[in-house]
């Protein structure tokens, strides 16, 4: 028998359904070009924070070449001082060895005149250190704003570069303001960090910048501005001046007249005429303290040029710095004041306490070292990267 078939149930697969069914959807590639986007706004994140530091570090490097070109230009002044001291010096020869009245004078207002071009050239370099300084600050505030707000290690090597520039500023030109000013902007910029961490290395600073405005009062321009003040005191003093004048000849004495009697005994009186004529040549005279110079009439004029000359070459070492010079003229200008000038008055007696102030004053003082402040930064800064390193 024809066994009859079974019908056997039929599957259907509508594919226009299963894509209308809102339930399900069939992933696309927009979260991969998310990632792709993603990835790349990273990268160039990353070149462009680059490209920034690498500009700033070049910046900086132009800070140096320029640090340093002005210290070649410093040692160009030193140099030109050096001659100025030599023309001055062969000035005072000739004047020693001719005679000095108007030669005097014009020695003197070369050398005025030598010691007015430095203070110009040295003025004209301080103006261009400080628009160079102002030009440096505002390159450092685009940086920063360019940059956005930096990160506290970003502060710390800012702080480090501030310090390294004081410390060279000190050693090579004794520079005290570039250094007060870069030790100002080094503590500012660990201030901004708001780690506390960094508040012990904060008054070390501050210990180092108040010594350094103690230097600036007893520095360069001070001794300057007192050995300026010594002038009108020079101006005062009185001069030791002799009342008779030798070349003066004195009245002629009167011949006396013999009468034939005392002729006759003029050869029995020589010897006692001889003698009597030595009394009169040469006089015996006791005093309780030895006798001081006197000058003559009209020479007054000639020791107040000389005191002014020798207080020139006492500014003259100070703006050389040479320590020796700055000694032996104010020795030789107090000894000039105490052999020629009346030093009775209180006033003299003031004005030598001044000078021997001065002698004693230090032309050089020691300055302070900056190096343990960095090497406490250094330090510092490994400490504080060493947390994050060890993982």
């Amino acid at each position: 028998m024809n066994e009859k078939t079974e019908p056997r149930p039929t599957v259907v697969i509508d594919m226009a359904a299963e894509k209308d069914r809102p339930g399900r959807q069939t992933p696309g590639r927009a979260p991969l070009l998310l990632a792709l986007a993603a990835l790349l706004l990273t990268a160039l994140g990353l070149g462009g924070g680059y490209y920034w530091w690498q500009q700033a570090r070049a910046d900086f490097q132009g800070m140096n070449a320029r640090l340093q070109a002005a210290a070649r230009v410093q040692q160009e002044l030193q140099s030109s001082l050096e001659q100025a001291q030599q023309l001055l010096s062969a000035q005072q020869q000739k004047i020693a060895a001719l005679n000095p009245g108007p030669l005097l004078e014009k020695g003197l207002d070369e050398a005025r005149q030598s010691l007015e071009q430095q203070r110009q050239l040295m003025s004209a370099e301080r103006t261009r250190m400080e628009k160079r300084e102002v030009e440096l600050r505002a390159t450092i505030a685009d940086l920063r704003k360019r940059l956005g707000n930096p990160d506290e290690r970003w502060m710390v090597a800012e702080a480090g570069y501030l310090l390294e520039i004081a410390r060279r500023r000190l050693e090579l030109a004794k520079d005290t303001e570039t250094a007060l000013a870069a030790l100002g902007e080094a503590e500012q910029r660990l201030a901004d960090t708001g780690d506390p961490r960094w508040d012990a290395l904060r008054g070390d600073i501050t210990r180092h910048m108040a010594a350094l405005k103690q230097l600036q009062s007893r520095g360069r321009s001070a001794l300057l501005a007192k050995l300026d003040q010594l002038r009108p005191a020079l101006a005062a003093l009185q001069v030791r001046v002799l009342a008779h004048n030798p070349d003066q000849p004195s009245a002629p004495e009167q011949p006396a007249t013999s009468t034939p009697g005392q002729a006759a005994h003029s050869m029995k009186g020589l010897g006692r005429d001889l003698l009597r004529g030595l009394k009169n040549a040469v006089r015996i005279r006791h005093h309780d303290q030895p006798v001081q110079n006197l000058v003559l009439s009209g020479q007054e004029a000639l020791l107040h040029q000389n005191l002014y000359l020798v207080l020139e070459t006492a500014r003259l070492a100070v703006v050389q710095d040479d320590a020796q010079l700055y000694t032996d003229s104010l020795a030789r200008l107090e000894r000039v004041v105490r052999q020629y000038f009346r030093t009775e008055t209180d006033s003299a007696q003031a004005l030598l306490t001044r000078v021997q102030a001065l002698q004693s004053a230090p032309l050089h003082p020691p300055l302070p070292d900056l190096t343990p402040l960095l090497d406490a930064l250094h330090t510092r800064q490994q400490l504080a990267d060493s947390p994050a390193e060890a993982p």
